[in-house]
């Protein structure tokens, strides 16, 4: 036993003395004249460099309950001109329009809330960078807010602070999250957790920066908020989509099943997945000398340049709803219809009724994305056509795929596309020179930003993208398959689980299959994987949601019920029908109702929270009346295609 413990100790004091050596200690804690600092060792400098008592105080006295001053805001920046709005013209408004929902709620928050306002309670607050975590105690006692999140990437500094900070009792009965030295991934997921924690106190959200190197943390919580999925794919949009597939299921098209696939089919096939970014213009002269060796599967928006090149891709992709981008594209390839004799069609079930009409039924297959009427493992993690090309490209090999024109980056002289894509339109290159700025306005397609590149260490792009990387990366994992080997082509962002290969290094003498019967194998195969008609389970669970349209309609009238005499009350019972809502079955109706939540919910929550604000009860009392109508539009909508749908189904059986 005595040996055992001896080796034991022995292998420790080795172990400790090999990463002493590997990772010399970086800091020192020092007491002098009655406060703390901490040394650098490598340079001998201090990190306060003063009384740290007395910074802590200094930085405690810069926090302020003005909305103008240390916060980040988490809504649109929007201004609409609104003619005089009555209860009953609210009832008239089409959910389904762009901002229809949203703007009366906007329009009225715009013209009661002073420029500069303040809160009358912070509810939640972040710190980016601890130190020695003193001026977290002092900002905590001045504010009392109730949940926090606190960054810091330095492990080590952090650890000090366990010996200066008492995180125990000064967070007692309150929530925190902690990200210390984490990866982005994990960055982003411990901030997701924070901001829908409370989430209907985000309007504003107050942060102090302990120092010029956690500024950095100003912009990556920015970017995290852009790319929430209530930022980029609204509600109306996603109103839409559901009614559009509502209509489409029973109209004998062949939905697609997105599962893995087990054929043989593909054991010899490379499969080759096009995006329409830079790296395919670039390299067009290998593509016209080379596509022949590959499977290819392109999103539409890369026919502009396939066309002048004579590839014929096997399968087009489509899943954008936007019916003006449509009408153009289509009409454009209407002319040389004859170039998709040997192609097969996967689209959106929720796009334009332009290519149900241009193009064979006999050759379209349809998927959904975001929603699930058919049980056929539907796309959810999707931000663009880029990665449901991929995903589509996963499901169907467990064999070689190669990509190219899937950058999702900004190359050197600001492109973010070839030069063919929408062609008609002005290229707003982003500035790449602010890469690495604190930007006051984000944009999803003007904000730059770093991240791991394919054939360099760091390459820029858009937040845009960035939502596209993880869903790249979320649709690998999906698939993942060991034996797959997947390329990367593109001098663009890195993607997990994939081999950076440049182009001129593919052994192209291995690539050789026969190419005849392609069409009609594909078709085959397609065929095998899809279903033309709802299933008894689908048709049941079409019930289910309507019975669960009515839970929602019982809320509502609970909550038009309930007393709003103050504003405490009011966001009391307001919180309730929130929760109410988030508590629903998680179908297409509860996405649609979260993210308009996420998008408008935080609005009259700041008005009432307001210092500033008179006449509350007047307030509560509009809001409310807004509220209960703009969420029954939404509601009423839903409910009778819904019901239209079910008595099709009852039609045709009978």
């Amino acid at each position: 036993m005595q040996d055992v413990q001896t080796q034991a100790i022995r292998i420790y004091q080795n172990n400790l003395s090999f990463l002493q050596e590997k990772y010399p200690q970086k800091y020192d804690l020092e007491y002098k004249n009655n406060y703390f600092d901490v040394l650098e060792l490598a340079s001998g400098k201090y990190l306060y460099n003063e009384n740290s008592l007395q910074h802590a105080q200094k930085m405690s006295d810069l926090v302020t309950y003005s909305k103008n001053d240390h916060t980040i805001a988490t809504f649109q920046n929007l201004t609409y001109e609104l003619p005089k709005m009555t209860m009953e013209s609210l009832k008239n408004i089409n959910p389904i329009r762009r901002h229809a929902s949203i703007s009366p709620i906007i329009h009225y928050y715009n013209n009661n809330i002073p420029k500069n306002s303040s809160f009358i309670h912070i509810y939640k607050y972040m710190f980016f960078g601890t130190g020695l975590g003193l001026h977290i105690e002092k900002i905590r006692n001045k504010i009392n807010a109730d949940v926090y999140f606190i960054v810091e990437d330095d492990i080590e500094l952090f650890r000090l602070s366990l010996f200066t900070c008492n995180y125990k009792k000064i967070f007692e009965n309150k929530f925190v999250h902690f990200c210390i030295a984490q990866n982005n991934s994990e960055f982003s997921q411990t901030f997701q957790n924070f901001y829908t924690q409370a989430l209907l106190e985000n309007h504003y959200l107050k942060f102090s920066v302990f120092s010029s190197k956690d500024e950095k943390y100003i912009k990556k919580v920015q970017t995290e908020i852009m790319i929430r999925p209530e930022k980029v794919y609204e509600h109306h949009a996603l109103l839409l989509k559901n009614l559009r597939v509502m209509q489409r299921v029973t109209q004998g098209y062949k939905f697609l099943n997105m599962l893995s696939k087990e054929d043989p089919f593909f054991t010899d096939k490379p499969i080759l997945i096009l995006g329409a970014g830079p790296s395919l213009g670039k390299n067009k002269k290998w593509l016209k000398e080379n596509h022949h060796k590959f499977i290819i599967i392109a999103p539409f928006v890369t026919l502009r340049l396939l066309y002048q090149l004579n590839i014929k891709p096997n399968i087009i992709v489509h899943i954008d709803e936007n019916d003006v981008v449509a009408n153009i594209e289509v009409e454009f390839h209407k002319e040389h219809l004859n170039f998709f004799e040997d192609t097969l069609f996967i689209f959106a079930a929720s796009v334009s009724d332009i290519f149900f009409q241009t193009f064979q039924k006999d050759k379209i297959y349809l998927l959904e994305e975001r929603t699930s009427y058919k049980l056929n493992d539907n796309l959810i993690q999707v931000a663009s056509v880029g990665e449901t090309v991929y995903a589509i490209g996963l499901s169907l090999s467990k064999n070689q795929i190669y990509l190219l024109g899937l950058d999702l980056s900004i190359t050197d002289d600001g492109k973010t596309h070839m030069d063919e894509h929408n062609p008609d339109k002005i290229n707003h290159a982003p500035d790449v020179t602010k890469v690495a700025t604190i930007d006051e306005n984000l944009s999803l397609r003007k904000t730059t930003l770093l991240v791991p590149g394919n054939f360099r260490k760091e390459v820029p792009t858009i937040p845009l993208f960035e939502m596209s990387i993880r869903a790249m990366n979320f649709q690998t994992k999906h698939y993942y398959n060991p034996d797959r080997k997947i390329y990367n082509l593109n001098d663009g962002a890195l993607f997990n689980n994939t081999l950076a290969l440049h182009i001129e290094n593919i052994d192209l003498n291995e690539l050789s299959f026969n190419t005849e019967g392609i069409l009609q194998s594909l078709q085959n195969l397609l065929d095998h994987y899809s279903s033309n008609k709802l299933t008894e389970q689908e048709i049941q669970m079409l019930y289910e949601r309507e019975k669960r349209t009515q839970k929602y309609y019982a809320l509502l009238k609970e909550f038009s019920h309930a007393s709003s005499t103050d504003s405490d009350i009011f966001i009391k019972n307001f919180a309730n029908l929130t929760s109410g809502f988030l508590r629903m079955q998680e179908d297409e109706l509860h996405q649609i109702f979260l993210i308009y939540i996420l998008e408008v919910f935080t609005y009259p929550v700041d008005i009432l929270s307001t210092k500033e604000l008179t006449n509350k009860k007047r307030h509560i009392k509009k809001i409310k009346k807004m509220i209960i109508i703009l969420l029954e539009n939404i509601l009423d909508i839903y409910t009778k295609y819904l019901e239209k749908l079910l008595q099709e189904i009852k039609y045709k059986k009978d």
